[in-house]
């Protein structure tokens, strides 16, 4: 049977002086250096139905995904379609969720929604017979990890550059680029799917920006979705042997969606086309343990907040030991959303979470050709291997986006193994 494959995007660039979430104090938008996308990928091959979406902001809640998935429902007339939705984790898109100081717009969220889900429409209005090619690039030097050991013992995530008392690297990278492309008759690239593992924090400032997605699509001169990986403790800073200037802005978010791309080209140039590819999915819900502050953390958090003085860190954790006691005050679990997709010989391993690097090599060990999907269906924060929980450092730090409890990383890849072995 042969397959049937679209792709299409929309807007969802918010107003001018909306939140921009991702750092610690509130940032609202003065400009657009690029514009918001939600962008959609249809496969059909008349069995089984699925649609990849990806939006340009922070993290998805599970809220507007299932309002996304309703959409989709409705407007296709079809409950039988597999729906991956997830964020490209751009630190500058809108508000859609709440992290640190920036709180989510709910109209906004409801919108965005909507948009990714009339991309999704639009894509399978746009479907056309399609062949698939797939593969397996790398891009080394794009991304590293941020997490080192001090000479003091402690663990800083970003200590900075030429920092003399960096000891070592406490994790790995991964340079492995996921393709998945789709061909029209004549042979020309209908769209794709790009996966990659490293933080959107290139751009960074006031200005809405896509960052390093923005320009992989550019330079894949088609349509788009991308798919962002473990990278829950990786980002594009060599703290090692690089310089900031080097790190930041557009022509480093330029030349490294271009090495992105150049690798998934260079990988579906010696791939295969496959007319007829097996396209399966499945999902699964699990509970992981979640963590919160003892009550003489919280006493503490509430002496500071009501402390006289400027908003500072310190004060920006308090609050979210405060908010966070309460999220987790009468649940000792939160439930994860688990999707596995297969695209012809390719598996899309995906999860609620913003896992550490060193995760999603678990996850896909042994199942090349295969993607990990971050912050996919929802958000339930940061979560590291178990040893990393001792290290501490920022991304284990207790907030309302780092509360699941140690051990929620090894039930993650393992039930996450088992349901990519199902398809």
């Amino acid at each position: 049977m042969s397959l049937k494959a679209g792709f299409a995007s929309t807007s969802i660039t918010p107003p001018l002086a909306y939140e921009i979430p991702g750092g610690f104090f509130k940032n609202l938008a003065t400009g657009v250096h690029d514009p918001l996308f939600a962008r959609a990928a249809w496969l059909d091959d008349g069995e089984q139905a699925i649609a990849v979406c990806s939006a340009d902001c922070v993290f998805l809640e599970a809220p507007c995904v299932e309002r996304a998935r309703l959409r989709v429902a409705e407007w296709t007339g079809r409950d039988d379609v597999a729906v991956l939705m997830v964020a490209t984790h751009t630190h500058s898109g809108g508000p859609t969720g709440d992290v640190l100081s920036s709180e989510a717009k709910p109209e906004y969220v409801e919108w965005v929604a909507d948009q990714a889900a009339t991309a999704v429409v639009l894509a399978s209005r746009a479907a056309e017979t399609a062949t698939l090619k797939w593969g397996i690039g790398e891009a080394p030097g794009v991304a590293f990890n941020r997490r080192f050991r001090m000479r003091d013992g402690s663990t800083k995530t970003n200590p900075g550059y030429e920092n003399a008392d960096i000891v070592e690297c406490l994790g790995p990278d991964d340079p492995r680029v996921g393709v998945v492309a789709a061909y029209d008759d004549a042979g020309s690239m209908l769209g794709s799917l790009v996966d990659f593992t490293c933080h959107s924090t290139f751009m960074g400032g006031s200005e809405y920006s896509g960052d390093y997605a923005t320009w992989i699509e550019r330079a894949m001169r088609a349509p788009t979705v991308f798919l962002p990986g473990a990278i829950g403790d990786v980002n594009q800073c060599d703290f090692v042997n690089g310089r900031r200037e080097e790190a930041s802005g557009e022509a480093a978010a330029r030349r490294g969606g271009q090495r992105i791309a150049d690798a998934a080209l260079e990988a579906l140039a010696g791939a295969p086309a496959c007319e007829a590819p097996t396209l399966r999915a499945v999902s699964h819900m699990v509970p992981l343990p979640v963590r919160g502050p003892s009550a003489e953390q919280v006493a503490h958090a509430k002496s500071v907040w009501d402390a006289e003085g400027d908003m500072s860190i310190e004060k920006v954790y308090a609050r979210e030991h405060i908010l966070l006691a309460d999220m987790v005050a009468d649940t000792d679990a939160m439930d994860c959303e688990l999707q596995a997709l297969r695209i012809g010989e390719m598996r899309i391993g995906a999860a609620s979470v913003q896992p550490f690097c060193e995760l999603g090599l678990q996850v896909k060990e042994g199942m090349m050709p295969a993607m990990f999907a971050g912050l996919a269906n929802g958000h339930l924060g940061y979560v590291g291997p178990r040893h990393a929980y001792d290290e501490s450092g920022y991304e284990l730090e207790l907030k309302r986006t780092s509360k699941l409890a140690p051990g929620s990383g090894e039930t993650i890849v393992e039930k996450l193994r088992e349901l990519i072995a199902r398809v």
